[in-house]
């Protein structure tokens, strides 16, 4: 009978703790099985996120890049600038040079021009001062031969009338290599100019005295008609 009655005490104690030990087996199941299943999709988000950030900063990477190349490119196209706005200020710099040296030479030419001119000019000058020369020496040779006039005076001054003329001949002469001597050493056309007609100036103060020694020679030939007519009146 006590048998009967542990068996009955043990069933009953073990029927009622086996919905505990159930509860529990399945509370152990369900944490289990929460490991289980939530460990990956933590995972994951970790993933996700660390995925995500890489991501971000790569794209910041290539932002970065982007930028920097947009930089180098601007410098660049600036100093192509400058290089081009260089190149074209050194080709405006030579085409203006050129210019001036092609002006001044032209204006060099006119002032070689104005020198030949010139030099006509009074080369007409001493040909007519030298015809004169000689229209007077006619004159004083029948002046002698025609009325016994004494033509000594006249004579000596004409002789004086005729270097005149040949120095003024002489300096003439020698312009032509001066002025080429000018043209070429001179800094502006303006210098040469003046340098010209400095020349010519002198040429002309020459011309002046040759012709003012003619004018003593015809002075002198009517000093000496006037005198012999004097000394021969009754």
């Amino acid at each position: 009978m006590k048998s009967l009655k542990y068996a009955a005490v043990a069933s009953a104690l073990l029927f009622a703790l086996a919905p505990a030990t159930f509860a529990q087996g399945v509370a152990a199941d369900t944490n289990f099985g929460a490991q289980i299943n939530v460990a990956p999709v933590a995972t994951v988000k970790v993933n996700s996120v660390t995925d995500l950030r890489a991501e971000v900063k790569e794209e910041r990477a290539v932002e970065m890049e982007k930028r920097q190349e947009e930089k180098r490119e601007i410098k660049e196209d600036k100093n192509e600038i400058k290089t081009t706005v260089k190149e074209n200020r050194k080709e405006l710099e030579q085409k203006r040079d050129e210019l001036k040296k092609q002006v001044a030479d032209k204006r060099m030419q006119l002032v070689a021009k104005f020198a030949t001119q010139m030099t006509r000019v009074h080369q007409a000058a001493i040909k007519r001062l030298t015809k004169l020369g000689d229209r007077i020496d006619s004159r004083i040779a029948k002046i002698e031969a025609g009325k016994k006039v004494s033509m000594a005076d006249a004579k000596a001054k004409m002789v004086i009338a005729r270097a005149d003329i040949a120095a003024a001949q002489t300096y003439l002469d020698g312009i032509a290599a001066q002025v080429t001597v000018i043209t070429s050493a001179s800094t502006t056309p303006q210098v040469a100019l003046k340098d010209v007609k400095d020349l010519f100036a002198k040429s002309r103060e020459s011309l002046k005295t040759a012709q003012q020694a003619l004018v003593d020679v015809i002075s002198s030939i009517k000093v000496g008609i006037a005198v012999s007519a004097t000394t021969t009146t009754p």
